[in-house]
């Protein structure tokens, strides 16, 4: 059996709020790589650049939302199987609807509290656990698809 270890996900952020980008950073601290991004286009370049094991977008940004770049990597046979974690400060069903009907695996409800403890916290490490353990115990295949499920705020 393949022991878990989450500091070796790559995880990608993507929020065009600073602040944001600090807390996600300061929860997820115990891993090793964590890139950023403040638009969907330059996350879609990161993406197609280093496949990360796990993104975290933001829905409502400028340019390029995150629900787009869920349609982008869903369109993309190389990156379709990337998964994605919406977060929202947006309290409505048909906004979580509409980024698990465009892929994402995951929908976290903003704002996040930078506690170890929180449920978004814990969503998003067993998340990337999940994608750890299933990359090296079969690197040539991506891992199975996990229902999605609904979060409660943090």
């Amino acid at each position: 059996m393949i022991e878990p270890y989450l500091p070796e996900s790559r995880i990608l952020l993507v929020d065009d709020e600073p602040g944001a980008i600090r807390v996600m950073r300061n929860m997820l601290s115990e891993f090793r790589e964590l890139t950023f991004a403040r638009s969907g286009a330059e996350a879609l370049r990161q993406i197609r650049a280093s496949r990360p094991d796990l993104v975290i977008v933001d829905v409502n940004m400028p340019g390029m939302s995150g629900l787009q770049l869920c349609d982008q990597l869903q369109a993309d046979p190389e990156l379709k199987d990337i998964p994605v974690i919406v977060a929202t400060a947006e309290q409505l069903t048909s906004v979580e609807s509409a980024a698990l009907q465009r892929g994402a695996v995951d929908f976290v409800t903003k704002p996040l509290v930078p506690e170890t403890s929180s449920p978004a916290c814990d969503v998003i490490c067993a998340r990337a656990n999940w994608q750890s353990v299933c990359t090296r115990a079969s690197p040539q295949r991506s891992p199975p698809a996990r229902p999605a499920r609904r979060l409660l705020a943090c």
